[in-house]
């Protein structure tokens, strides 16, 4: 092949269905005029893995449910608080789109996604044998997005119930659904001592339409939804996202692109005073001059709180993503 050519794009498809696909994508690669793009399923091989299939380089591009700016584009002719709500419940799989009006049908067919993470990309591909345990891990962790948890809490709260599981075993179950993407880790980040922390981080489920079908659709629990589908948004927009604390405080998300870090904090509503104070209370022991905004449902204009931008979540989804 001439590789003064032009530009030549090659699509391989679900590539872990062909023998020793590397040896190929490895030869396409010394081809000055080629673009390769290769799909594969995690049933064969996870993110962490690409480097010891794939010799040359590459760059890895994680796909994740449509955002909401993208579920909205679906639905132009919805008024974006309805559409919000629907995305709410039914999450951002592109497929649930097309099936917009049937409630059951799209809870069938996330039952279906869900139970294929579970059972073809975690426990066959790691060759893991209890379905019955990882599904009430996973119920667990879905049961407390958004809240701190550790490796020890599983533990002690399956032993309450009567299963007894070694702390290896669930950090080993939890490393599997980070590494299919069915869950996020958010690690925890001191703001003031600028470090990490490697306790108490928080676990966001990949689409908050998988959550609804684990754990039932529960009116009281909108928080939680809110606060995964912002985290997921900034998990979009950033490089790297962490949960954070100031002097005892926390901080919803801290997020980082070119190591300048943004402040968010994430409520339903803060149109009550007692509310919108303990809201705005961490940001104001921060320091710096970096941006800090404050994210509510509540459908008011853009606010400003002395320099912390107070915005309405659905306007803030639907922006090009400068925060």
């Amino acid at each position: 092949m001439d590789d003064s050519l032009e530009k030549i794009y090659i699509f391989l498809d679900e590539v872990q269905q062909v023998p020793e696909f590397e040896r190929l994508v490895d030869g396409l690669f010394v081809k000055n005029n080629t673009d390769v793009y290769v799909t594969g399923s995690n049933a064969k091989f996870l993110s962490g893995e690409l480097a010891t299939f794939l010799t040359g380089r590459y760059v890895e591009i994680v796909m994740q449910p449509l955002s909401f700016a993208e579920y909205h584009s679906a639905f132009p002719e919805l008024p974006k608080s309805e559409a919000f709500a629907n995305y709410m419940r039914f999450g951002g799989f592109p497929f649930v789109t097309t099936l917009a009006g049937n409630d059951e049908s799209r809870r069938d067919y996330l039952s279906a996604i869900f139970d294929t993470i579970i059972y073809k990309d975690v426990l066959a591909r790691l060759g893991l044998r209890d379905g019955a345990v990882l599904k009430r891990i996973v119920r667990f962790i879905f049961d407390n997005t958004g809240n701190p948890l550790s490796v020890n809490r599983i533990a002690g709260t399956l032993k309450a119930d009567g299963t007894a599981i070694a702390s290896r075993t669930i950090n080993t179950y939890i490393n599997a659904l980070c590494e299919t993407f069915l869950v996020h880790h958010a690690a925890r980040y001191d703001i003031k001592g600028r470090n990490y922390l490697k306790t108490l981080g928080k676990y966001y489920i990949a689409d908050q339409g998988l959550r609804s079908i684990v754990t039932g659709e529960r009116g009281g629990d909108m928080g939680h939804v809110f606060e995964n589908i912002v985290f997921l948004e900034l998990k979009r927009r950033y490089r790297d996202v962490y949960v954070g604390t100031v002097d005892g405080k926390e901080v919803d998300f801290v997020a980082f692109e070119n190591a300048a870090p943004r402040y968010f904090q994430v409520a339903l509503s803060v149109r009550d005073e007692a509310t919108l104070k303990r809201e705005l209370a961490p940001f104001k022991t921060i320091r710096d001059q970096y941006p800090k905004t404050l994210i509510t449902l509540d459908n008011d204009p853009p606010l400003d709180h002395n320099g912390i931008r107070q915005v309405n979540a659905v306007d803030f989804l639907l922006e090009s993503g400068e925060s």
